[in-house]
């Protein structure tokens, strides 16, 4: 399961040898690889029964980032001497510190250190540091985990003197369900400009039929400058469909056979088929109206007549969202401004970027100077003098409506990359899982960069030049570095508690599930009074 490099980990014994060396992205300290010959136990951990890894292979012992909060909310985190991890795949994952659990064996209990790591494969993880340290004696030829026992004053560190044996019989059983590979391209793809296409991809590790997620590979953005989705797909002779995105202003090309995504096995009855007709998600509307509704709630736009609820409950729907009509913006105009959070371009001493305004079409330009107009009007741009200039282009929807683009590619060059914790869909499937919910409603805010302010002090940076003169940002635009991490730090602020507990976030997204209508009615609640508080406005 796990080695040590010891040309980079650990020292010798000789003083000289007595430091470690840098760690990089391409060198981590310990390696991570998967196996279907893998062993589990439960054991009682922290007064929670849990499924464990048990592997001899493995230097240290590690648990999830999403795991430990579940199981000791308020633990004592500290800094670990090893720095990062290579997971199934080759990439890097930071060790985000350390803590002590309690384990039992009957009423034996024993402290033992965990690695935190973000995600893994396996929630937790007993290495060769629990064998040793603890003593620990496995039998598997009888299913048996044996610890010493020793007093309790001994019992954190057992080295006290030891008494008898404590022995517990453990079913160990192996995860044949669960598999990990790489996805890679089956021929040359070529993706177009600010557009997104779905490819096949090969795993030919898996068996025909096999339902898997896929998520982009770590360094994706980084070397193809394209966007990977976070997709579920089954294998057919060895192919399964990815869906990618090419956010920049140029083709991209993706060479055959390059590896784009990773590639997890799951269980098909864990996944659910949404469909219009059946769909319970109390807060997905289409935009039509019905004379059947009041006129307030016409105002809003929703439509409850294809929801499966009862008609107290569509009326219940129904009063509950004129009463909140304040948290949703038809157009620009009812627009929100949050204070809790602003986006700041760190660019260093790097000089001013300037560029000349692209060439636009007469119709082209009219519809610029519309746009610019709305925009200067509700504050979301303002006039500038500002040295840095960016060019706009004008990109058709697949409606035929024309959005204004700013060319930040050049600022993104020499923007310094900000880090954010984005929620994986490891940790998704996690927490919906043990929450087991009935009811869903999926959010989503009015343009919600453009609720965003800019740090005043580096706001001139974002500066674009048109055919009518210069302008600059007041508002977070799209397409600049680091503006979807600034927007994750914003909602996890917004939603704070509630986070993982009855709402799901990821950027401007926003999942609220429920056991049943009537929590979920307050759960709704909860998160509308959070966005209340932070001047947040969604989408109707």
């Amino acid at each position: 399961m796990g080695k040590k490099r010891i040309k980079n980990i650990w020292c010798c014994k000789r003083s000289k040898c007595a430091s470690l060396s840098t760690v990089t992205a391409r060198e981590a300290d310990i390696e991570f690889k998967s196996s279907l010959e893998r062993n589990f136990m439960y054991l009682n951990i922290e007064n929670s029964n849990q499924k464990c890894l048990i592997d001899s292979g493995a230097t240290i012992s590690c648990i999830s980032q999403h795991l430990l909060r579940q199981l000791k909310p308020q633990a004592d985190i500290q800094r670990s001497s090893i720095f990062s991890g290579v997971g199934v795949c080759g990439e890097v994952h930071p060790v985000l510190g350390k803590a002590n659990l309690e384990i039992r064996f009957g009423e034996h209990k024993i402290l033992q250190n965990f690695h935190i790591f973000e995600t893994l494969h396996s929630k937790i993880l007993l290495g060769l540091d629990f064998l040793v340290t603890h003593k620990v004696n496995l039998d598997f030829g009888k299913m048996t985990i044996s610890v010493p026992t020793v007093p309790e004053k001994d019992s954190a560190t057992l080295t006290g003197k030891e008494n008898i044996v404590s022995t517990i019989t453990v079913p160990t059983f192996k995860d044949d369900n669960v598999q990990i590979a790489m996805a890679t391209t089956v021929d040359l793809v070529k993706i177009q400009p600010q557009s997104e296409i779905i490819i096949p991809v090969h795993i030919g590790k898996f068996k025909h039929g096999t339902t898997v997620i896929l998520e982009p590979k770590g360094n994706l953005s980084i070397e193809h400058q394209v966007a990977g989705g976070k997709t579920i797909s089954t294998v057919l002779r060895g192919i399964a469909s990815y869906r990618l995105m090419n956010p920049t202003n140029s083709t991209v090309y993706i060479p055959r056979r390059t590896k784009i995504a990773k590639a997890e096995t799951i269980q098909s009855k864990y996944v659910t088929k949404f469909t219009e007709g059946s769909s319970a998600h109390i807060n997905s509307f289409s935009k039509t109206t019905s004379n059947q509704l009041c006129s307030e709630f016409s105002e809003i736009g929703f439509n409850l007549d294809n929801l499966e609820l009862t008609p107290e409950q569509k009326q219940q729907i129904q009063s509950f969202l004129i009463q909140n009509r304040d948290i949703f913006a038809k157009d620009l105009s009812e627009l929100g401004h949050t204070n809790l959070h602003h986006h700041t371009i760190y660019t260093g001493d790097a000089k001013p970027i300037s560029a000349a305004p692209y060439r636009q079409s007469p119709e082209m330009r009219k519809e610029l100077d519309k746009q610019l107009d709305e925009m200067e009007r509700y504050n979301i741009i303002e006039e500038s003098t500002s040295p840095w200039h960016s060019p706009v282009v004008l990109v058709k929807k697949r409606n035929g409506s024309i959005r204004v683009c700013v060319d930040f590619r050049a600022l993104n060059r020499i923007t310094e990359p900000m880090s954010a914790v984005i929620p994986t869909m490891t940790d998704i499937f996690d927490t919906l899982a043990d929450s087991k919910p009935e009811l869903f409603s999926s959010l989503d805010l009015t343009s919600g960069f453009w609720q965003v302010p800019l740090d005043p002090t580096t706001k001139y940076k974002s500066a674009f030049i048109t055919h009518k003169g210069v302008y600059e940002f007041n508002r977070l635009p799209f397409g600049m570095m680091n503006s979807p991490l600034t927007f994750q730090c914003l909602m996890t602020k917004v939603l704070k508690d509630l986070n993982f507990k009855i709402a799901l976030v990821y950027i401007d997204d926003i999942l609220i599930f429920s056991k049943n209508f009537e929590d979920h009615l307050n759960h709704l609640q909860q998160v509308f009074s959070n966005l209340r508080e932070s001047n947040l406005k969604l989408n109707p």
